[in-house]
């Protein structure tokens, strides 16, 4: 079983505060999870994405599923 834990930091320069977004996930046990999780920090952090995509070291891209 594995945990995922990404925090992404804000300053005021950015947005005019300084704020800080913290996704902890259990159970992060594939690619595809673990791509589904960034495209949760994604969205978190203010940004808007339909999807996030790893490369494999065949080429071959694992996108976030839902």
């Amino acid at each position: 079983m594995a945990k995922l834990t990404v925090t992404y930091e804000h300053t005021e320069e950015e947005d005019g505060y300084d704020s800080k977004t913290t996704i902890e996930r259990f159970n992060v046990d594939s690619l595809e999870d673990m791509a589904f999780h960034f495209y949760e920090v994604v969205v978190a952090s203010g940004f808007v994405a339909e999807s996030v995509a790893v490369e494999k070291p065949d080429g071959k891209m694992v996108w976030s599923t839902w």
